[in-house]
């Protein structure tokens, strides 16, 4: 208990100083102790120092004044005083700036202010970029607003460049810096794409100098430094044409020139298609229209002039290709496909789309074009065209225009079911077509079995020929059909009264039947009674009807058999007709046998001959066809075409109805 009685006087006495809280003011400044309302009191300055007031001086020593204040006469200045003490690098104190504004700072407005740390705050003022015044926050001001010029539109100094401190700035191009600017051609290595080919020169390459020039010192070769330089494309330089003429321009005259290292025709004249024919360089002009009538092709046509002037080129003039005589009229075959028609057209056989008579002059079949083959009958007429297809046309009693019909027709008709044709015959009364197969189909009369198809009925549509195969050639007489075969030999039949199909007999044949002893054989022609072959080496053999002795043999007598026609002849073609038989030579000329009725020998005399004699006048001949009583020839390269004998209905086609002993000129 006695250990208690301190601890209880303690907390008693504590006690009772706890409850007195009645507030004593005791006059204590001095006392080294600081109490409320005292910032220091004597030697106590509650840690505080010059440093830790702010004050600039912190070596000074900071005092306790007698009124218990700091002393801070040793502390020196500091911001926050209002005083804008220079020395220690003060802009401005407080509100006091010092006499400063925003102008004055460089900027042209706005509020300048002064912060915590005594320095200017210009985040209120502001400035003008493009004002020609470089003001704070600008390091140029050149007055103008673009990128390129040295100065942004930022008013910022740009890469490359640099300013002066002018009013406004000018700013220049910084040269050898590397950095190429748009008032630079280049700068260092950075020649802006330059090459020695954009100054037009050939060779080298461009440097940059010392004021960021392009120089091209060091590139060489050029279009006009005189020297031809054919690697780059010159053709010439200057003065010199490199031995260019204005022959290699392709004109006759003059002299060339040199523009832009290019050979230029300069005075050059006259070429090849300039509409003038200068016959001195040129045998035509390619730009000039030549009608073949013009240049001795009387058929017609057009003559192309050669691209390089040297030729007329007389492809396109037309030609007899092959002509045909029948009774009383005559057809020929011209080469751009068309053919021409002239004599009786009592049945409409000339094709004319009329039956308008006697045509004394060739006429244009009408609705007829790329006939390959042509051949002419009694009163009708037939041709095979490019497609394989035939037409026929005239006097169709007998279905020989194989329409299956007996109606005449007055143009050009297409026979059904006709294809693949490749050559045409016309007989007195049928027709038969060359297949390019090989066979032969027939149609029109059959009462002598001319047909060939193992019958004696007509037939208005095509029937096949039995036992022929491998025929490259036909022809067509009065009443009987010959095929000439692969080898030469040759097959006929139909009527034979006179020995005419050569099989050593004179009974009708209703199929195709060979000729006794016929090898070599390169041609064969029907007349109407009679047949003639061409062999190699130009001979001719005949068989059948010899009593005009229209097969050659120096007799009359018929022969079923072929017999040789007394020669030597050269044979290059020939052509039987009704009772006499004619043939082109090598040479050209022309020679006929047999009967002479009306002059159709051709030479010139009444009687008749037993052996060929020479047809006058007539040279160059290339085709010939011995008729009823007439024979027409082409010649002069087939350009023209003659006739000679009976010319009652015009077949003559020399515009007149009278007879000749000799050749006429066909009219065009």
């Amino acid at each position: 208990m006695r250990r208690l009685l301190p601890v209880l006087l303690i907390s008693l006495a504590l006690a009772l100083v706890a409850c007195d809280d009645e507030v004593k003011v005791v006059e204590s400044c001095g006392d080294n102790f600081i109490d409320p309302g005292e910032t220091c009191d004597g030697l106590e300055l509650g840690g505080a120092s010059c440093e830790s007031l702010g004050h600039y001086n912190i070596q000074g020593t900071l005092r306790c004044s007698s009124q218990c204040t700091f002393d801070l006469e040793e502390c020196g200045p500091r911001c926050g005083d209002e005083n804008v003490d220079i020395a220690f690098d003060e802009e401005c104190d407080g509100p006091n700036l010092h006499g400063q504004s925003c102008q004055t700072a460089g900027y042209s407005g706005g509020t300048l202010a002064c912060g915590d740390d005594c320095r200017f705050d210009a985040s209120g003022c502001t400035s003008v970029c493009g004002n020609r015044l470089r003001e704070t926050g600008e390091t140029c001001d050149d007055g103008g607003e673009l990128d390129g010029d040295g100065c942004d539109a930022n008013c910022q100094v740009e890469t490359g460049w640099t300013c002066d401190e002018g009013t406004p700035n000018v700013c220049t191009s910084v040269c050898g810096d590397g950095f190429r600017t748009s008032a630079e051609l280049c700068d260092s290595d950075d020649l802006a794409g330059a090459t020695c080919a954009v100054q037009d020169f050939y060779e080298g390459a461009p440097i940059c100098s010392e004021t960021c020039d392009l120089d091209f010192s060091g590139c060489s070769g050029f279009c006009g430094d005189g020297e031809v330089q054919g690697i780059h494309g010159e053709t010439c330089d200057g003065d010199d044409l490199n031995g260019a003429t204005c022959a290699d321009l392709g004109f006759y005259t003059g002299t060339p020139v040199c523009t832009d290292c290019s050979i230029d025709k300069g005075t050059c004249d006259g070429t090849c298609g300039d509409g003038i024919e200068q016959p001195a360089y040129e045998a035509c002009d390619a730009s000039i229209d030549y009608l073949c009538t013009e240049e001795g092709w009387p058929l017609g046509g057009s003559i192309a002039c050669a691209l390089d002037c040297q030729d007329l080129q007389t492809q396109n003039c037309w030609t007899a290709v092959e002509i045909h005589g029948a009774q009383e009229h005559t057809c020929a075959r011209l080469s751009d496909g068309t053919a021409r028609c002239w004599g009786n057209n009592t049945d409409g056989q000339l094709g004319l789309n009329s039956t308008t008579m006697d045509w004394l002059t060739p006429q244009l079949v009408v609705n007829l074009s790329n006939v390959v083959s042509l051949s002419t009958g009694t009163y009708h007429t037939c041709a095979v065209l490019a497609d394989g297809t035939a037409k026929c046309w005239g006097n169709n009693a007998d279905g020989q225009l194989g329409l299956a019909s007996s109606l005449d027709q007055i143009q050009p008709v297409t026979v059904p079911s006709v294809t693949g044709m490749v050559a045409i015959a016309a007989g007195a009364f049928h027709t038969c077509a060359l297949k390019n197969d090989g066979a032969v189909w027939c149609w029109g009369r059959n009462t002598l079995g001319q047909l060939g198809n193992n019958s004696t009925t007509n037939s208005y549509i095509p029937v096949e020929v039995q036992n022929v195969s491998g025929a490259t050639a036909i022809a067509a007489g009065g009443s009987h059909t010959c095929a000439l075969l692969t080898g030469g030999a040759i097959s006929c039949w139909g009527y034979n009264n006179n020995g005419q199909l050569g099989d050593n007999s004179t009974g009708n044949k209703l199929v195709g039947t060979p000729v006794t002893a016929m090898t070599g054989a390169l041609q064969v022609d029907a007349g109407a009674f009679h047949t003639c072959a061409r062999l190699s080496a130009g001979t001719v053999r005949c068989w059948g009807q010899n009593t005009y002795g229209q097969l050659g043999d120096n007799s009359i007598t018929n022969s079923s058999i072929p017999v040789n026609v007394v020669g030597p002849l050269a044979a290059q073609t020939l052509s039987a007709g009704l009772d006499h038989t004619c043939v082109v030579l090598t040479d050209g000329t022309a020679r006929c046998w047999g009967s002479n009725t009306s002059g159709c020998l051709g030479n010139n005399q009444s009687g008749g001959s037993l052996v060929p004699v020479t047809v006058v006048s007539l040279t160059g001949a290339t085709s010939i066809v011995a008729a009823f009583g007439f024979t027409c020839a082409t010649y002069d390269q087939s350009r023209r075409m003659t006739c000679w004998g009976a010319n009652t209905y015009g077949t003559l086609g020399n515009n007149t109805q009278s007879d000749s002993a000799i050749p006429v000129e066909t009219s065009y």
